[in-house]
């Protein structure tokens, strides 16, 4: 999509905008970076996680967070932009456990939540 036709919701995550449908559509698999070993540790394949927008300064960055508050790692990817503006208008999304490898390796699957 080209910079000129964006058409932003008003940041409840609803409505049928080009902007609004975009961000409902986003779906990506990412590996944790940064991960914390000890909440690594507890989680299971299809555990759902809370995707948070972490804002300090100027700086913006996606964090994957339990149900319990524990960071379990950060998400940092080509093209992630898209990804935080939609965080930053009230999009909400989870992740989803995929694999939990040796250490604290983990992917996960990012997904509108639907809400």
């Amino acid at each position: 999509m080209s910079g000129g036709d964006r058409s932003w919701t008003d940041g409840t995550g609803g409505g049928g905008t080009t902007q609004g449908t975009a961000c409902e559509s986003l779906a990506r698999r990412v590996p944790l970076n940064s991960p914390n070993p000890s909440v690594i540790a507890t989680l299971t394949v299809g555990d759902e996680l809370d995707v948070r927008l972490v804002v300090v300064g100027e700086r913006r960055r996606i964090e994957v967070v339990t149900q319990q508050g524990e960071t379990a790692g950060a998400i940092t990817f080509d093209g992630m932009a898209q990804w935080l503006d939609c965080l930053a208008r009230g999009f909400r999304y989870i992740a989803i456990v995929q694999t939990r490898g040796e250490g604290a390796m983990c992917i996960v699957e990012l997904r509108w939540s639907g809400s």
